[in-house]
């Protein structure tokens, strides 16, 4: 850390063990085809975000073991989608995320006035 002074803490929207699905196949030659000649780092960049979105979980996950940093989420997988309009799984999923960060809210002030 760059800092040694700055606490990070992250408050993720997904549960430990989720990890985005590469893009299909399909999809990367049809971005290729449509924008690949006139945006070619723009195309190859969307089809490596669930790479590096995976690869930047798996170092948070390292940072937290290491005491680096520290990290809110939830404890079960997510079912709404990021597109949910049902407004009752949406304030469910509020809930359920101000519970989380209330029974947490200690622990991370522990850590963060610890030296």
């Amino acid at each position: 850390i760059p800092f040694p002074h700055v606490k990070i803490v992250y408050i993720l929207t997904l549960d430990v063990n989720y990890r985005k699905k590469p893009v299909p196949f399909w999809m990367q030659g049809m971005l290729k085809a449509v924008y690949g000649r006139t945006y070619p780092a723009v195309v190859d960049g969307m089809c490596s975000i669930p790479e590096r979105y995976n690869r930047k979980m798996e170092r948070v996950i390292e940072l937290e073991k290491e005491g680096a940093v520290f990290v809110i989420r939830p404890e079960n997988p997510v079912t709404v989608s990021r597109t949910e309009r049902d407004a009752g799984k949406l304030r469910k999923l509020h809930g359920e995320g101000y519970r989380l960060a209330m029974d947490r809210f200690d622990e991370m002030m522990r850590w963060l006035h610890e030296k």
